[in-house]
C-alpha cells in the first residue's frame, strides 16, 4: 500500500507555512533514514505568486525541500497532499497535477 505524504499548510498575515504531519515525518524516517528533512518552510504570498507565474505550482518544490527526497522518490511512495492545518481539507494533491507546461523545459526554463 502506498503511503502519501501529508503536508499541513498554515496561513498568516504574510504568507504560508508548510510542515510535514508528524505521522508522515515518522514514515519517511523509516523509509528514508538518510533524508535531510526540514522542520518547516515559510513562503510569503508575493514570493509564491511570483514563483508560480513563471514556474507553475510551488507544491512539488516544497515537498522536495521538506522531505529531502527527489520528486521521483516522492511519487514512488504515493505523492503528497497539502491540507489546511486547521480544517484538514485538501488544498493540493500532487497525484492530480496538471500536465507539464509544454512551453517550459525540464527545469522550468523556457524550451
Amino acid at each position: 500500500m502506498l503511503e502519501k505524504i501529508i503536508v499541513w499548510v498554515g496561513k498568516d498575515w504574510d504568507g504560508f507555512t508548510f510542515r510535514l504531519r508528524p505521522q508522515t515525518r515518522e514514515m519517511l524516517s523509516r523509509k528514508f533514514p538518510d533524508a535531510q528533512m526540514l522542520p518547516q518552510i515559510s513562503i510569503s504570498y508575493d514570493t509564491k505568486s511570483g514563483f508560480e507565474a513563471i514556474h507553475g505550482p510551488i507544491y512539488r518544490h516544497v515537498l522536495e525541500l521538506l522531505t529531502g527526497l527527489t520528486y521521483d522518490e516522492i511519487k514512488s511512495i504515493g505523492g503528497g497532499v497539502f491540507v489546511d492545518a486547521v480544517s484538514e481539507q485538501a488544498i493540493y494533491d500532487t497525484r492530480k497535477e496538471p500536465p507539464p507546461n509544454p512551453l517550459l523545459g525540464k527545469e522550468g526554463e523556457f524550451a
